[in-house]
Parts: C-alpha cells; sequence; structure tokens
C-alpha cells in the first residue's frame, strides 16, 4: 500500500534560500508548460506533457542559464503533474463531473513545492540527504519502514517538510478482538458514535478567529500603505505590470499569519487522525454517512433579483462546517478503513438516520434541525436524536449482506416508513 510520510525539516539559512528557488523553478516550468500547451492546443495540435519536457530541454540551459544551479528534478516533474491534471480534467469532462481546467500559479499564491526522485535522496536518523545542497536535518526519523518511491518538499507558512511517498505492508489486526459493527454520526460539536463514545470537536478556526482578525488586518493595513506611497487609493486595483514593494513588515506579518493557519490545520488535522485511526482499528465495520459537503456548505446569498435569506447565519454555519472538516474524515476513514481491513458502509445522503426510530423503523418526518430529542409516535420510545442516527447507521453496518463486501448503501424513500416498516437497502458489491 501507497503511503505518504511528512516529516518537518530542519533547514540552514543556505539550504532554505536554495528550496525557495527550487520551488520558484517548479513553478516557472510549470507556468512555461502550460502556456505552451495552451497555444499549441489553440493552433490545432495534440500536445503532451513528454514532447513538451523534451522542447523545454532542448532550450533551457541556453535561455536560463541560472536552471544550473537547481537540480533537474525540480523542472522536470512540473511536466509530470501537467499531464496528470489536464488527463484528469478530460476523464472528469467524460464521466460528466465537474472538470477543472489546469491553472497558472502565482508567487505567494500557490503552494511551494519541488520534488525529489528516489535515487536522488538518502534518508538516514533524522537526516536526509538531497542533490545540490547535501544533508538537511529533520525533526524525528522515518516511523515506516518499505521501498521510498520519491519525495517532496513543501512550505507552510516558515516550516518545511519532506513528504515521503512510501510503499508498505498493510497492517491487519485480529477481527476477533474488535467490535462488531458501529455507527458514526458526524456534528459540528461532536462526532457520537452508537457504542455510547463521544468526540468533542476542537473547532480550531472558531477559537482562533479573534487572533485571525487581527493579524489579517496587519497585513491588510500594510498593504494599503504601499499603495498609497505608489500614489494609488485604498479601493484602486493594482494595475497590470505593476508589482508593489514587499516590505519588511508585511512580509513578517504575513508569517505570522501563515504561521496561525498551520497552527489552525495542525489541530484540526491531529483530532481527525487520531479518531479516525482509533475507529477503524477497534471495529469490524462502521456506518457513516455520504454526506454533500458541498451542498451543505452552499451560499444563501440568492442572486441579485431574489435575495437569500438569513445568508449571515447560514454563513456561520457553512464555516462550523468546514472548520470540522467532514470531507477529510471521510477521507481518512476510507483509507484506514482498508489498512486494518474494516468494512466502510456508505449510507445514502438521503437515508433519514435522524429521523428513522432505531427501534420500530418508523421515520418521523416532523423532526426539525433544532429539535435535539424526540419521541417515536408509534412505539413511543424518546431518542437522543444524534446518538439515535448513530444506532441507525450501526444497523445498516450490521446488515448480513453488508459485511466484507459492502461499500455503499442506497436509501429508497417509497418504501421505507410508516407502520413499522423497516426501510429497503440495496447494497453495491465492490468493482
Amino acid at each position: 500500500m501507497l503511503i505518504a510520510h511528512r516529516i518537518e525539516l530542519r533547514p540552514t539559512s543556505e539550504q532554505e534560500e536554495y528550496f525557495f528557488r527550487a520551488c520558484g523553478t517548479a513553478r516557472f516550468v510549470w507556468n512555461w508548460a502550460l502556456d505552451e500547451w495552451n497555444r499549441q492546443y489553440q493552433a490545432g495540435l495534440r500536445p503532451n506533457a513528454l514532447a513538451l519536457r523534451k522542447q523545454f530541454n532542448a532550450i533551457k540551459y541556453a535561455d536560463r542559464p541560472w536552471l544550473k544551479d537547481i537540480h533537474r528534478d525540480a523542472h522536470a516533474q512540473p511536466f509530470v503533474n501537467l499531464g496528470k491534471a489536464w488527463s484528469r480534467f478530460f476523464a472528469d469532462l467524460k464521466s460528466g463531473k465537474v472538470a477543472h481546467r489546469p491553472v497558472f500559479k502565482k508567487k505567494g499564491k500557490s503552494r511551494d513545492s519541488f520534488y525529489v526522485a528516489n535515487d536522488r535522496l538518502t534518508v538516514g536518523e533524522k537526516r536526509v540527504r538531497l542533490p545540490v545542497i547535501g544533508k538537511v536535518k529533520m525533526k524525528e526519523s522515518p516511523r515506516f519502514g518499505g521501498k521510498i518511491l520519491g519525495a517532496t518538499v513543501s512550505r507552510e507558512g516558515t516550516r518545511w517538510y519532506l513528504s515521503l511517498q512510501q510503499e508498505v505492508e498493510v497492517c491487519w489486526i485480529e477481527l476477533a478482538n474488535r467490535r462488531k459493527a458501529t455507527g458514526v454520526d458526524l456534528n459540528v460539536s461532536e462526532i457520537v458514535c452508537s457504542d455510547g463514545k463521544r468526540y468533542e470537536t476542537p473547532r480550531p478556526l472558531l477559537k482562533a478567529q479573534k487572533r485571525m482578525t487581527r493579524l489579517r488586518r496587519s497585513v491588510s493595513r500594510k498593504l494599503v500603505a504601499q499603495k498609497q506611497r505608489m500614489g494609488l487609493s485604498r479601493t484602486d486595483p493594482i494595475p497590470k505590470g505593476m508589482r508593489l514593494v514587499a516590505s519588511k513588515n508585511r512580509e513578517k506579518a504575513s508569517r505570522r499569519l501563515g504561521d496561525q493557519y498551520r497552527k489552525i490545520r495542525c489541530i484540526r488535522n491531529d483530532f481527525t487522525n487520531k479518531i479516525t485511526t482509533s475507529l477503524s482499528r477497534e471495529n469490524q465495520a462502521l456506518g457513516i454517512e455520504d454526506l454533500s459537503v458541498t451542498g451543505m456548505t452552499a451560499s444563501a446569498k440568492g442572486t441579485t433579483g431574489k435575495r437569500g435569506k438569513n445568508a449571515r447565519q447560514k454563513a456561520g454555519l457553512n464555516r462550523a462546517i468546514l472548520d470540522v472538516a467532514f470531507g477529510e474524515f471521510r477521507r481518512q476513514i476510507r483509507y484506514k478503513s482498508a489498512w486494518y481491513g474494516t468494512t466502510l458502509v456508505e449510507a445514502d445522503r438521503f437515508f433519514p438516520s435522524s429521523k428513522r426510530c432505531s427501534c420500530c423503523g418508523e421515520v418521523y418526518h416532523a423532526l426539525r434541525l433544532k429539535d435535539r430529542t424526540w419521541t417515536c409516535p408509534q412505539c413511543g420510545t424518546t431518542h437522543d436524536r444524534d446518538f439515535n442516527a448513530s444506532v441507525n447507521l450501526e444497523q445498516v453496518a450490521g446488515l448480513p449482506e453488508a459485511i466484507g463486501k459492502v461499500t455503499s448503501v442506497r436509501y429508497d424513500p417509497s418504501q421505507s416508513g410508516g407502520s413499522g416498516q423497516k426501510p429497503v437497502h440495496s447494497c453495491a458489491q465492490l468493482g
């Protein structure tokens, strides 16, 4: 199985300077390749990544001698990445999905990173040898064994990281030592499991909101001051071709803001990784909902002719949902379930997990979002909304036809609810 193992680096000032130049080289080559691809495509040709790479190699040192100071992996991998990006674009178009064309990368706006091939690096005890700059200190030693297929050096805020792509063995755990099935209900405030466990979400963005406001205001004020010194007003856009001189104070403020974003991301990732690992290791089967995060976080502003209602409240709810990272939770639980041999059952997004009585199967359609408890009109059982949803998801995960071979469960609303009838589940077998 392929994994990505990320380790923080501790480069010297000279090594950090090389990292910045290598990231700039990778960004420049990507933009050159994308521009050339668009030009050839508009001319009626059929460009491909390999041909563009050969074309660039024939002229790169003659026109741009500064590329000799950067290892060739940094200006060779962007062609591979561009080819993959176009392949995904055309594949999404063919399948009817929302397709996004590759875009140009702007300095300061795109992610700084560059690639290193597996035959050009040597990983040791808290050290890694990279081409051109030699040994670089690492914060920790690699925790996984296995073959290294490549590495990527990237920057977050003021910190640098090495991501190792490794091929490792799958870690299996005896099924007999684990709970048979557990349902997991995701909420903004907490994650509720059918075994009675509740995990309070950290909400790092909410807790750091005031500090983030101050840091963003500090960056904005320094940007406005620079515009005024160049003869522009506060609201004037920066003319094309003009670049504001980055002052030292604005660079410091931007680094502080970037570090705060990194801290929030680390808190969120730490919580998500710990809970997904625990759930995958301790259960034979897991039941979750196939939530449409894009639909849940859609804007409520509406249009100019028809304004939306409660747009400000909806924006706050969207921010809270994204702060908990439902999509990242689902992504991690999917690949970790494969690691530990856990059956993952994803109930259809229209499955009424909260409205369905887990005792008799009655669907209570009058349940509103603000109702945290409700009483079943059929059997009289009083339910906690979130715990009841987790129990329903556990029942879906524990279906006899689900164990070992089911990845999704489709809900048929025409054959569910009423008179104690249980919903009909159509199970999709692994392809």
